[in-house]
């Protein structure tokens, strides 16, 4: 597929493998459009690397970062991008990770043309709710979170527009050989999303009648993804002698971050990660920390937010992972 991404560019040390980048350019609003090539930020790379995780197919991309040196994405170097990016008859895909302030009807007009000549738009809603531009836009696939998507289910919601909701949970994404961060938000949805719809739909099948359809065939409800995540709560193997093994070496993290152990007199399985780490960052440094003591191998490109979004969660998960090597 050959794809657009609207981003903060990309650093190419931290790209994994061999990928197609066609053309990797500036159009923020603090630099020269003709003269200058940019490297780009951590953002647009995780998007990048995150369509790659999940990607079955072979990809070419042209990368258009609206982040300069003093300016965050503008309108004006969003329209810059896109008209850029119009005038690549090839392109098929364009994904933006973004939502601006206002909206524009220039940015408006280019959307509507690029729809016409068969381009395929994701963009990000806000992440506290259903708005944002442009992705609200009717020729944009508006892409916002969903609580209880844990995977690439989605719910939808059309009024005039083609909105989803799905799985905006932190995951670890590898960026570059044996580093990994966490990606998360509608910024990590939009790429899952519109990766699954391209792994799902054949090029010949590559228009907006096409993904709508599918969209409506595969839709979940919010009452069905709720449902299916207390069910697996409920089954949880509940290994009291385990978890307090893990309870004893997140004490020991926290003691080694000059933070106070944290007392409990009974198991808590529902206890959520992040009421135990100071910051997000910390989760991966956890979890590294309690695998060495555990002598077991993460796959972090398997790991699912599931995996580790409760104290019960992360305790399964090492018992599981320690089953697997004996």
């Amino acid at each position: 597929m050959n794809i657009g991404i609207i981003d903060s560019g990309v650093l190419m040390e931290y790209i994994n493998g061999k990928v197609d980048i066609v053309e990797n350019l500036d159009f923020s609003d603090s630099m020269k459009i003709e003269t200058s090539r940019f490297n780009g930020t951590m953002h647009g790379t995780l998007v990048l690397n995150t369509i790659e995780k999940y990607s079955l197919k072979k990809n070419k991309y042209y990368i258009c970062n609206i982040i300069g040196n003093n300016t965050g994405g503008t309108a004006g170097a969003v329209l810059r991008s896109l008209k850029y990016l119009q005038s690549k008859r090839e392109l098929q895909v364009i994904i933006m990770s973004l939502c601006i302030k206002k909206q524009n009807r220039e940015i408006n007009r280019i959307l509507h043309q690029l729809k016409k000549q068969g381009v395929i738009i994701f963009a990000a809603q806000e992440n506290m709710g259903m708005s944002g531009f442009p992705a609200s836009d009717y020729s944009v696939i508006g892409v916002g979170k969903e609580t209880y998507s844990f995977d690439s289910s989605f719910t939808y919601y059309k009024k005039a527009l083609i909105q989803v909701k799905t799985n905006a949970h932190p995951e670890f994404v590898m960026m570059g050989q044996n580093n990994y961060q966490m990606f998360f938000g509608t910024s990590k949805a939009v790429p899952l999303f519109a990766t699954m719809v391209m792994n799902q739909l054949n090029e010949e099948h590559w228009n907006s009648g096409e993904i709508i359809t599918f969209i409506q065939n595969n839709k979940r409800t919010h009452a069905q993804l709720r449902k299916q995540y207390y069910h697996v709560q409920k089954k949880r193997n509940k290994n009291e002698e385990m978890y307090w093994w893990v309870w004893k070496y997140i004490n020991s993290f926290r003691y080694s971050r000059n933070q106070e152990k944290i007392a409990i007199k009974q198991p808590d399985y529902d206890l959520p990660i992040w009421s135990i780490v100071s910051q997000i960052s910390d989760v991966l440094e956890l979890i590294e920390y309690i695998s060495k003591k555990a002598k077991i191998q993460i796959e972090y490109e398997k790991l699912l937010f599931k995996d580790f979004c409760t104290i019960g969660a992360l305790v399964e998960y090492i018992e599981n992972q320690k089953v697997k090597m004996r």
